[in-house]
């Protein structure tokens, strides 16, 4: 529930709302589940950190694959 719950996060097409999505992840969940919210409060720099990129990237940034998405010849 949890993990689906931040998933919703990359739904989103810029950083701002993001930002905003993650952290009413975090107030939602917090109640129930302190020890992953307090988690995930201290990782939200580095898990949003892609939207710093070109959206055009983004898809090769999350995948393990790095061909995955490449625009190179």
């Amino acid at each position: 529930m949890v993990a689906a719950g931040f998933r919703t996060v990359f739904a989103y097409a810029d950083a701002v709302e993001m930002s905003k999505q993650y952290d009413h992840g975090l107030g939602t969940f917090a109640e129930h589940f302190a020890k992953a919210s307090a988690l995930m409060a201290g990782a939200k720099e580095e898990i949003v950190a892609f939207s710093a990129f070109p959206r055009e990237q983004w898809r090769q940034i999350w995948s393990t694959n790095p061909s995955s998405g490449s625009t190179r010849n």
